[in-house]
Parts: structure tokens; sequence; C-alpha cells
């Protein structure tokens, strides 16, 4: 509830001619711009000269937040699909090197030397001889 103190304050802010110019002014705009939106969608008017100029400026602002959001939809959607790629490749990654690991504990086996051994190379310059290769 109001104190009656405050009652001739709050008359006097709102009878100041600042704050009704201010709110004849919104009023005035918000109608306009209802009317305006009403009349154009109730007999379909689409030409550009049929609304004002902000109006069209916001029409075109919000065709171009609407793509970007599209735009940013599909983004999102190539991340999520780079991302699992990404993990499958991990995934790919880590089952290779296992098998990797499986095969050279089975060349060991075959070699008859301990897996975790260093494997003797076929190249003889790699086991300290020359490879009769060209040289100085």
């Amino acid at each position: 509830m109001t104190d009656l103190a405050t009652v001739p304050r709050l008359w006097a802010e709102w009878t100041d001619l600042s704050t009704l110019g201010g709110l004849a002014a919104g009023v005035t705009g918000a109608l306009s711009g209802a009317v305006g939106t009403y009349l154009a969608r109730r007999y379909k008017v689409r030409s550009d000269f049929a609304l004002t100029e902000q109006q069209r400026l916001f029409a075109q602002y919000r065709r171009l937040v609407d793509e970007l959001q599209e735009q940013v939809g599909q983004l999102r959607g190539e991340v999520t699909t780079i991302q699992n790629q990404y993990l499958e490749c991990r995934v790919e990654g880590a089952t290779l090197k296992a098998r990797i690991a499986e095969l050279e504990m089975e060349i060991a086996r075959i070699e008859g030397r301990p897996a975790d051994g260093q494997r003797e190379s076929a190249r003889p310059a790699d086991r300290g001889q020359p490879d009769d290769g060209p040289g100085p």
C-alpha cells in the first residue's frame, strides 16, 4: 500500500512533462509498430515500401540471426562428427599398438629371444658390419 505522504511526489513524477512525453512517445511507438505489423500480416504486405526503415532493418536483422543460428547448428553437428572420428581414431590407434606389440612378441618368440629385447636388424651396417655399399 502506498503511504499518503508519497502520493504528491508520485503525482509530480507522473505529471512531469519529460515523463509524460517519454510515456507518450513509447506508447505511440509501440502502437505504431504493432499496427504496422498487424496490417502487414493482415494484408500480406511484403513490399519494403510498406514497412518503415526500422522495421525493414529489424526484419533483415532477424533473417541474419536465423541464418547464423542455422549455420551454428550445422557447425556443431560437424564438430560432433569430427570429435567422434577423433575418438574412433584413438581407439583404432590403441588397437593397432596392441596388435604391433603382439606381433613383436611373436617375432621375438620365432627368433628365440626375449620379447622385451632389441631385435637384430637385417641390415649388416646396423649390426656394425660394412654393408659393401658405396662409401668413402
